[in-house]
């Protein structure tokens, strides 16, 4: 086990950035940081402030360039290839997740929004954002890239929620698939929601006994876990049929749990505000392996690319690596 310091808050959302040499990103409610696994301080990336303390997105492009991080009401877009990082703030109020396409020029997102009908009409809209480059001349003549982002944003589609009962402002949880193409979503009720964006087909119904706060879909798309604070389903996406359901320990109720796919969908990681971060089959929903045991509340989990490590954020501030054995 590596540990990696440096933030004082509780790390809210941990990832691995791929490339060479590898690093791992983390953002608590006052800063994203990058660590090389091979050095120890970090790169301190200053976020905006923000009232939602708890609400905080980390998303890393595939080739490992770019990071969109900080308060979902002022996320920055971050080119991370730079040194130091250079920061754009994103137009994207109220962004509740994203994912950046395969060809990383562009960010598929949903963010909040209002319906029009008044105060109780909200839903959502699902845009995507390119991330073009304009030349800048500089004093010295040189010049460099710099990203422009605002308002170009091309809105997909839009979804209202009014009508569900019971629903408010913000969503339970949300997740696309890796190719943007598919959102599943859960809105206060004991039920999951699956879209195919840009259909015209009204979102599929996925229902449950709990509610389900964690929505994650496997690397290739093709199944979906869902996490419901005391069982843990994966349903086959196509079909909406179940595949496998086991129980699991109840999460904390401030930030609840992270579950997290091994690369290649075998595995799921889940934490729960315990010490301890725990490995299933996805298959099977076996339990292969418990990692951690050491003081301090695990918080969030990602795999690294190969799938050999596990980065955890905890509440206390420290992020710690773990090999998977």
């Amino acid at each position: 086990m590596r540990e990696f310091t440096g933030p004082t808050f509780p790390i809210l959302r941990v990832a691995f950035v791929p490339g060479n040499p590898s690093q791992v990103a983390a953002v608590d409610r006052n800063a994203a940081y990058l660590w090389r696994l091979d050095q120890g301080d970090p790169i301190i990336l200053p976020c905006e402030t923000s009232t939602h303390a708890s609400k905080r997105i980390l998303v890393v492009s595939h080739d490992g360039r770019w990071l969109v991080a900080g308060p979902i009401d002022h996320p920055s877009l971050w080119d991370i290839s730079e040194s130091p990082p250079l920061p754009s703030p994103l137009a994207l109020p109220g962004l509740l997740t994203s994912v950046f396409a395969r060809d990383p020029s562009s960010l598929t997102a949903i963010t909040q929004c209002a319906t029009g009908g008044g105060d109780a009409a909200f839903g959502f809209q699902v845009i995507r954002v390119e991330i073009p480059f304009r030349r800048t001349e500089l004093a010295d003549a040189t010049s460099t890239r710099v990203p422009v982002v605002n308002d170009l944003a091309a809105r997909l589609a839009t979804f209202d929620l009014s009508h569900w009962q019971g629903a408010d402002y913000w969503l339970l949880g949300t997740a696309f698939s890796s190719d943007g193409r598919r959102l599943a979503f859960s809105a206060r009720e004991r039920a999951a929601l699956l879209w195919d964006i840009g259909s015209n087909e009204p979102p599929r119904t996925i229902p449950l006994r709990g509610f389900p706060r964690g929505l994650h879909f496997s690397p290739d798309g093709a199944r979906l876990a869902i996490d419901a604070c005391t069982s843990l389903y994966v349903f086959q996406v196509d079909a909406l049929e179940l595949l496998v359901k086991w129980r699991v320990r109840n999460a904390d109720e401030v930030f609840g749990s992270r579950v997290a796919w091994s690369p290649d969908g075998r595995l799921l990681a889940r934490t729960n505000g315990s010490t301890t971060v725990r490995l299933y089959e996805a298959a099977t929903g076996r339990e292969t392996i418990a990692i951690g045991k050491k003081p301090g509340s695990l918080q969030c989990v990602a795999f690294s690319p190969d799938g050999l490590t596990l980065a955890t954020g905890t509440l206390d501030g420290p992020v710690r690596v773990w090999d998977v054995e």
